[in-house]
């Protein structure tokens, strides 16, 4: 038997081999082996599918906090990279934690006054809302926490339904569509109209008989009718 014939032979049986199916592992997990291995996201980031209520959301980017003012009150959504726990001078423990969103990263303090009541959830990969004040005195410049939430409880701090009704774009047959989307959803929040003219003025009004439920579906719904930046959600 030749070499080449014995290497044949071997070829075969390796395919005819079974080798069992393994289940590909979800993104999140992927991206995590990505950060640890790597120290950057490669094949996407946590906050990408996320963004467009991020965005609905208002929160600033980490990027955008440059322009601002120090002692500015903000509020950032992104991923807990690194977390360093210390403890201040009476002994209580606090958390500096670096936070990253798709544009930069800020490192974020929490005081040991607040640290007990959220540092369940200040763990590395975590997606959370972070509420707080901008400290620019410091370089560079660091975010204080006020407020630290997981990002899926970000319909629990949102209260206010806001639409934007351009007045030279407005037709009837919107307006009555507009009305039953939102009375569809029925709910607590309350729904604020902004009508804003071509001269740039806006009046604001406030459903007193509407009142909507945050969903997904809600939003969609919406935006289908009037476009992509035609609403938006606050706190008060």
């Amino acid at each position: 038997m030749s070499f080449f014939g014995t290497l044949e032979k071997r070829g075969e049986s390796l395919a005819k081999e079974r080798f069992p199916e393994i289940e590909e592992a979800p993104q999140s997990r992927r991206l995590a082996w990505e950060k640890e291995l790597l120290g950057i996201y490669v094949s996407g980031h946590p906050l990408e599918k996320y963004q467009k209520k991020i965005t609905h959301y208002l929160a600033n980017s980490i990027y955008d906090l440059s322009g601002m003012r120090d002692r500015e009150k903000i509020r950032i959504v992104g991923v807990i990279t690194t977390i360093i726990q210390k403890k201040d001078r009476k002994g209580k423990r606090m958390a500096f934690f670096t936070l990253e969103d798709l544009e930069s990263e800020i490192e974020v303090v929490v005081f040991s006054s607040l640290y007990e009541e959220y540092a369940s959830y200040i763990k590395e990969g975590g997606l959370v809302l972070v509420k707080g004040k901008l400290d620019t005195a410091s370089t560079p410049p660091k975010v204080i926490a006020q407020e630290v939430l997981p990002f899926s409880r970000i319909k629990d701090v949102t209260h206010n339904l806001h639409i934007n009704l351009k007045e030279d774009r407005l037709e009837k047959e919107k307006l009555v569509r507009l009305k039953e989307i939102l009375c569809s959803y029925k709910g607590k929040h309350n729904t604020y109209l902004h009508f804003s003219n071509k001269g740039g003025e806006e009046t604001i009004i406030r459903s007193k008989s509407i009142k909507v439920g945050f969903t997904d579906s809600l939003i969609s719904e919406v935006e289908d009718l009037l476009g992509s930046k035609s609403l938006w959600l606050s706190e008060d």
